[in-house]
């Protein structure tokens, strides 16, 4: 009976060392390297979502200009306005429009 327990006790003691010996090595290597490959995977991933939130504003800017520029046309061609001639082809508005 006396070596049943020992048996039992050194199994016993045996787990309870692997299982800190496993905490040990999760708890000090494999654990941060998986935080620093999170942390890498969402910095991109904001860096990604920053520069299509960056494109979608230009694309807005170009199409809200587009309108406003069409809307000044439908202005002039229903009030005849002579400041719109002055101000479409000022120098500095075609400007905008060469390569």
């Amino acid at each position: 009976m006396k070596l049943r327990y020992s048996i039992s006790w050194l199994t016993l003691a045996s787990i309870l060392m692997y299982s800190l010996f496993v905490f040990i090595i999760q708890t000090a290597f494999i654990s941060p390297a998986f935080d620093r490959i999170e942390d890498e995977s969402a910095r991109r991933d904001l860096e990604r979502t920053l520069n299509s939130l960056k494109i979608e504003q230009e694309h807005i800017s170009l199409t809200a200009r587009d309108y406003g520029q069409w809307d000044d046309t439908v202005s002039f061609v229903r009030t005849l306005n002579r400041d719109y001639h002055q101000f479409q082809y000022a120098s500095r508005n075609i400007q905008k429009y060469r390569p």
